[in-house]
């Protein structure tokens, strides 16, 4: 009787040998989820975000493709570089090979980038290889079982990449020689280089969650901006110009009542609406109105179709214009309210697929999580 106890830890023991020695399929990534990626400063502070999803599913000859939005960054339209392709433009799914369904990364220069996601501790494999030969061999070192939300139980692989010349000998020194990344059961890549650019860059990208549920860092579209709280108090500045004249608003919206409306999806709010609108002319100071009023506002969301898309992702407007967003979160600024910064003064440019300013034309809204329109600044003017 004495000796049970120990016989049943040994049997609990070799159970989870068992099991950390089995390799388990982990997705890499969810297709039908957005990827909310982040950079780390060196004091572990999350700084630009990236907003990352499969935007088409193709049956190749080589395996199924999964194809990844790709974005001209306006910030530097001239150098027509690709902003939020962190994963490349797409990822090839290699089924039925020795080792599992191998996913297959691309950098700029079409080089490959190979991940399993059938894992078990101490398997190894080749990552990428260099012009000269060399290359960065994979090999998963740590299994893991951890909650990662509490009564959500979660668990990670991680792989360790090490440089070798074509010979063998081992390259340390050689990014990215002693590096490693993490592949989580709930939530696949948790760490990533930029692959687009990969071996050149070295900036590594952490995972903030799949529509986020672990830091709360999710997009900021039409329905977050505009679901109103009865009670809420949300001031805004709006600013219009027209050659030397300028009317600026400082307005403030307080919500009394919301109501849900059908298609298209939206509420109906009675919002009082307080504020003062000055008219400058030549920095002079010509007319302030006040506004004090009681009204019905219905918000339909297809209205702020443009807020739906991702972080610099062009969009198309009516008038032909070419828009783009900014997800930003500044613990500094709006007492840390994540907001969304929408532009649309570019045009395509000809024979190129940059895009270009349109001329003196300004176009600029900003939108705040829960709090609808922040700002706005329009070139045109009222009258124009």
């Amino acid at each position: 009787m004495v000796y049970k106890p120990l016989s049943v830890i040994v049997l609990v023991i070799l159970s989870c040998l068992q099991y950390n020695a089995s390799a388990q399929d982990y997705a890499l990534l969810y297709p039908e989820r957005t990827m909310t990626f982040a950079t780390r400063d060196v004091l572990g502070e999350d700084s630009l975000y990236f907003f990352t999803r499969v935007t088409q599913t193709v049956a190749e000859p080589d395996g199924m493709a999964y194809y990844f939005q790709v974005a001209v960054d306006t910030a530097t339209a001239d150098l027509c570089t690709t902003d939020t392709a962190l994963l490349g433009r797409k990822m090839l799914v290699l089924s039925g090979t020795p080792e599992g369904d191998m996913h297959v990364f691309f950098n700029s220069a079409g080089d490959s980038i190979f991940i399993r996601n059938n894992l078990a501790i101490n398997d190894i494999w080749v990552f990428y290889t260099f012009e000269d030969g060399s290359y960065i061999r994979a090999r998963v070192v740590t299994y893991n079982q951890f909650g990662i939300l509490p009564g959500i139980e979660d668990s990670l692989y991680r792989v360790r990449l090490n440089v070798f010349a074509e010979d063998g000998t081992p390259l340390p020194g050689v990014f990215p020689d002693e590096f490693k990344f993490d592949i989580s059961k709930h939530y696949g890549m948790t760490e990533v280089w930029d692959f687009y650019n990969f071996p050149e860059s070295e900036q590594q990208y952490v995972l903030r969650g799949l529509d986020n549920p672990k830091e709360a860092i999710t997009d900021v579209d039409a329905a977050a901006a505009f679901t109103w709280e009865t009670g809420y108090e949300v001031h805004y500045i709006q600013q219009s110009a027209n050659e030397d004249s300028v009317w600026t608003t400082l307005g403030g919206n307080f919500i009394l009542d919301s109501t849900p409306v059908g298609l298209p999806v939206g509420y109906n709010y009675s919002v009082k609406k307080v504020g003062v609108t000055t008219l400058t002319v030549g920095g002079t100071t010509v007319s302030i109105d006040t506004f004090y009023t009681t009204e019905d506002v219905t918000i339909a969301f297809d209205t702020y179709y443009y807020l739906d898309s991702l972080e610099l992702i062009p969009v198309v407007l009516p008038d032909g214009r070419v828009g783009f967003s900014e997800h930003t979160y500044d613990p500094e600024q709006y007492n840390g309210v994540r907001f969304k910064t929408f532009h649309s003064a570019y045009l395509p440019g000809e024979g190129s697929v940059c895009l270009e300013p349109d001329g003196e034309q300004i176009f600029q809204q900003r939108f705040g999580d829960g709090i609808g329109l922040l700002y706005e600044l329009d070139s045109a003017g009222p009258e124009a």
